[in-house]
């Protein structure tokens, strides 16, 4: 008998119900999904979704905005160019996953909402002194995949 076949390396059976995704990393990859398909479905127009998501400059001196600094995160760049999403939630696949299994699901998640919110920071502070309209916005994933990237 090898060690895998003992019981309790066995998981139970599955009796075919969806329980919906088991990874922090999944969640994720789901919430930008549902937010972009919403996005696109619901206000195809005006993309009121991803407006009411992204970062702007303006947010850094209006603390009551600061919940944007990880909104925009989950929200990308409207239809139909599916690139952007679609990398990012990629490489979120791909390398979150052993990331998220080297240091736990609660730990990953405080990181990836942490490099969301540094690089939200970031952008926005470099727009500010470049002299960009309040207005002026960022969306996408994208500076946590990139923080991803390097601690993989």
């Amino acid at each position: 008998m090898g060690i895998y076949d003992r019981d309790y390396y066995q998981q139970p059976p599955s009796h075919g119900s969806f329980s919906g995704p088991r990874t922090i990393v999944g969640i994720l990859i789901l919430i930008n999904v549902v937010v972009f398909f919403a996005d696109g479905l619901f206000f195809a127009d005006s993309h009121k979704l991803t407006s009411l998501f992204a970062v702007k400059v303006g947010t850094l001196l209006a603390p009551w905005m600061w919940w944007q600094f990880v909104s925009y995160g989950f929200a990308h760049a409207p239809f139909p160019p599916w690139e952007h999403i679609v990398g990012n939630m990629l490489v979120l696949f791909f390398l979150g996953r052993d990331i998220e299994m080297l240091y736990g699901r609660k730990e990953f998640l405080r990181l990836y909402l942490a490099l969301l919110v540094v690089s939200g920071l970031v952008w926005a502070v470099i727009e500010q002194i470049q002299g960009a309209p309040a207005n002026a916005g960022a969306v996408g994933a994208s500076g946590a995949i990139s923080g991803i990237v390097v601690l993989y």
